[in-house]
């Protein structure tokens, strides 16, 4: 695989990322425009303290299970190629960037429940802060392929 082959899977990648982390944005305005008449509409019975723990641990689990994914899937067993390893390079980072997502909804979902703003900002900043981790780095990627790749 030549650089410009990887540099085009790479760019799709960045979209992808920049797609994710833009819409944390959207949540946060979505919130600010609509969220005090979804909120009118919702039960006040539901035990938020409860839910909002419940998801903390949750988004805990899942960052958790990013790192043990990651370093499963992306430890060579075999001799891969570079395109062997983009096949499971570039799925994983999407799945990666969703499961650091949905720490965000969940965020939205307290807020909508009645749970106060600032608990969606740090639902947000945390979903933000993963993405940024995870972030595409070509440099990263392109040393990896050339110690891991034969």
């Amino acid at each position: 695989m030549n650089k410009e082959e990887l540099r085009k899977q790479f760019r799709v990648l960045q979209i992808i990322w920049g797609s994710m982390l833009g819409s944390l944005v959207i949540y946060v305005i979505i919130c600010h425009l609509v969220g005090d008449s979804i909120r009118e509409s919702t039960n006040s019975e539901i035990p938020i303290e409860l839910l909002r723990n419940f998801l903390f641990v949750l988004s805990i689990g899942e960052i958790t299970a990013i790192y043990f994914i990651r370093k499963i899937v992306l430890t060579v067993q075999s001799k891969l190629t570079a395109k062997e390893f983009l096949k499971k390079f570039i799925p994983l980072s999407v799945v990666t960037y969703g499961i650091a997502e949905s720490i965000g909804i969940f965020g939205l979902i307290i807020y909508f429940l009645g749970d106060e703003v600032h608990i969606l900002y740090i639902f947000i900043a945390i979903s933000a802060g993963v993405l940024f981790y995870y972030r595409p780095v070509y440099e990263e990627l392109e040393d990896y392929l050339k110690r891991h790749v034969f």
